[in-house]
């Protein structure tokens, strides 16, 4: 019983950092994209000026 308590729980754990890293990963990598499209627009309208 303590064992299968335990597995959820560690079960529940991985799930859990595993989709925060996701989560993370995502997000720095739309900041990151959001970043060099306001480079690249701010350059372009720089240029057509």
């Amino acid at each position: 019983m303590i064992c299968v308590i335990f597995s959820q729980k560690a079960i529940a754990f991985f799930v859990k950092t595993f989709y925060n890293n996701i989560v993370l990963k995502i997000s720095l990598e739309r900041k990151r994209i959001a970043k060099l499209a306001w480079k690249e627009i701010i350059l372009f309208c720089f240029n057509e000026k």
